[in-house]
């Protein structure tokens, strides 16, 4: 006659990558969504010229 076997409870190794996965996935989506993607340029005072702002023809 067969016995009947329990099946174990709790996680298993082929489960692992997929959590691995999915938290990599998840950890991703947060930082695209919340991260600081704002660039920055920095210029020396010396190299930049501003002036009023004139109306008239522009001659290209």
């Amino acid at each position: 006659m067969d016995t009947i076997l329990e099946k174990k409870k709790g996680l298993k190794k082929k489960h692992i990558p997929f959590i691995l996965l999915g938290g990599f996935v998840l950890l991703a989506l947060v930082w695209i969504i919340f991260g600081n993607h704002a660039s920055k340029y920095n210029v020396d005072k010396e190299k930049i010229s501003i002036q009023e702002v004139s109306y008239g023809e522009f001659n290209d």
